[in-house]
């Protein structure tokens, strides 16, 4: 007789059966990995619309006008009241648009001069003098807007002529005048001595 052990037989009558593996629950589940988060952006699917006919004239743009004189000033000073004989006079002129609108002026050098007188009303400088041609200097000056211009007479009594042979001009009292085209300054005083 043969003897076989009863565990071996037992497992035989009952059927083998392996232990069942457990299901992780949700709570032991291992932590899952987020994605990169990725920025969306979206594009308008239809363009934008205008209602009406299409326009094919361009929209005029503002013209702006010549200056009116009346809407001008023109100012003139000198960088010292008082001068030694032979030195350089420094004379600032400014033109400004007194207006409320803006205008167009040229400033350039032909429609501007500036010129010293002695106390007789002899000009004894102007610029000029010995000015060749001039291009134009159109600008637009808005409404208080001031364009300024800087000459300096070599303090030397020229006149109205371009000479190199001039003298000195002599101690005394002189006035600075200054013009955009029509368009004058109150004139101002200085001294050599």
């Amino acid at each position: 007789m043969l003897l076989v052990p009863l565990a071996i037989v037992g497992k035989a009558l009952l059927g083998h059966r392996t232990p069942a593996t457990p299901t992780p629950t949700a709570a032991l589940a291992s932590p899952s990995v987020s994605p990169t988060p990725t920025r969306i952006t979206t594009a308008p699917t239809t363009a934008p619309t205008t209602t009406g006919p299409k326009s094919t004239t361009p929209t005029p743009v503002a013209t702006i006008a010549d200056c009116n004189v009346r809407d001008l000033s023109v100012s003139v000073t000198t960088d010292a009241q008082t001068y030694a004989v032979g030195s350089p006079v420094t004379i600032a002129m400014r033109i400004s648009n007194t207006g409320s609108s803006p205008c167009k002026r040229d400033v350039g050098a032909l429609p501007n001069e500036v010129w010293v007188t002695d106390v007789d009303g002899l000009v004894v400088w102007t610029s000029d003098a010995c000015q060749t041609a001039a291009n134009p200097q159109v600008v637009t000056m808005r409404p208080g807007s001031t364009f300024g211009n800087t000459q300096v007479w070599s303090g030397l009594n020229s006149g109205r002529d371009c000479t190199s042979a001039a003298a000195d001009a002599t101690a005394g009292n002189y006035f600075a005048h200054a013009r955009n085209d029509t368009v004058e300054s109150k004139p101002y005083a200085f001294t050599i001595n």
